[in-house]
């Protein structure tokens, strides 16, 4: 005699148990930075381990203050990625003038006026 229609059985048809999704996709997975203090964390929150798929400030092209291989404020501006552009002449990096376009970055008066003057 199986209770097919859930009128009973009494437990409300096994709502208590959490069920867990793995979807495993073969891609490569680029690793997050490690955890501070490298603990474990036993909590139930959502951590995020790594990323799959496509970045657009890494994988597309990108104006070179945009890259997030090379942060902006934090490193040479004359380094770049494969992916980078020159804000100024909106040709790949480095640009013939790089030396002086590596600098350049939106919304600062000297060099809009610089890449409206070059486009």
């Amino acid at each position: 005699d199986d209770d097919v229609g859930g009128g009973g059985g009494g437990g409300g048809g096994g709502g208590g148990d959490d069920e867990v999704e793995v979807v495993e996709v073969e891609r490569q997975v680029r690793n997050a930075a490690p955890r501070a203090g490298g603990e474990e964390d036993d909590d139930d929150e959502l951590v995020v381990t790594g990323m799959v798929g496509d970045d657009a400030l890494v994988d597309y092209p990108h104006p070179r203050h945009t890259c997030a291989v090379f942060k902006f404020d934090n490193t040479n501006h004359k380094q770049h990625c494969p992916n980078c552009w020159c804000y100024c002449c909106d040709k790949q990096a480095p640009c013939a003038d790089w030396a002086i376009h590596c600098d350049a970055k939106s919304g600062v008066a000297q060099w809009d006026s610089m890449r409206a003057r070059i486009q």
